[in-house]
């Protein structure tokens, strides 16, 4: 738990009771599909549904986390004390996320949520979080977000386009670079600092910070 620098975890293939499917970087208890454990490489598998508790704790050089549509639970403090994250995004598919989930993030700047109808969760973000992050919401779904526990305690709540982007591709290294724009859908004819949405030549997307 205070390997704070670890940066590559594998598990052997005749493991029967976890795996690192993929290359993924990670540890997963293989019948439950639950990431236990993972470190700044890692690399979420399509197929993982839940983030087990303190599977990140107090990891450093994770600046960004992207949870794919298949997880539906978020541990307690699975990402808790990862001091160097700025943004993560949480898909519309989480249901439940634990206690103290991002405490001590304390360099936090962007949260992206995709859920219209967002899960209610108690003590999930650090104060500094709520009152220097700003959380991003689909259009439409401020006034939920403010009535919601733990939402609520957000400071900035801004609305985005949420159908603009439906997904993060893997990096496709053959394709080119067609189109960038903001987190809000609005484009840019520039890359700009900051997260930001790339459209590639052969159809994908993906967000990249600069």
């Amino acid at each position: 738990i205070n390997c704070t620098g670890l940066t590559f975890m594998a598990v052997d293939e005749g493991n029967s009771v976890y795996d690192s499917r993929h290359g993924c970087n990670a540890i997963i208890e293989t019948s439950s599909n639950t990431l236990v454990a993972g470190c700044k490489n890692t690399i979420f598998p399509s197929n993982v549904t839940t983030i087990g508790h303190f599977a990140f704790y107090g990891r450093l050089g994770i600046t960004s986390i992207n949870i794919p549509d298949s997880v539906n639970e978020i541990g307690i403090n699975a990402f808790s004390d990862c001091t160097d994250l700025t943004s993560a995004t949480i898909p519309s598919s989480i249901t439940t996320i634990g206690t103290a989930a991002f405490s001590n993030c304390t360099n936090l700047t962007s949260v992206y949520s995709y859920a219209n109808n967002p899960a209610i969760f108690n003590f999930g973000f650090s104060d500094d979080s709520y009152s220097d992050a700003t959380l991003y919401v689909p259009t439409g779904t401020k006034e939920a977000y403010q009535s919601k526990e733990s939402w609520k305690n957000f400071v900035n709540i801004v609305e985005f386009d949420a159908t603009a982007v439906k997904g993060v591709s893997a990096n496709n290294e053959s394709a080119d670079v067609i189109g960038s724009y903001s987190i809000e859908g609005k484009h840019r004819p520039t890359l700009q600092k900051g997260l930001s949405i790339i459209k590639m030549s052969d159809g994908t997307t993906k967000k990249v910070i600069k």
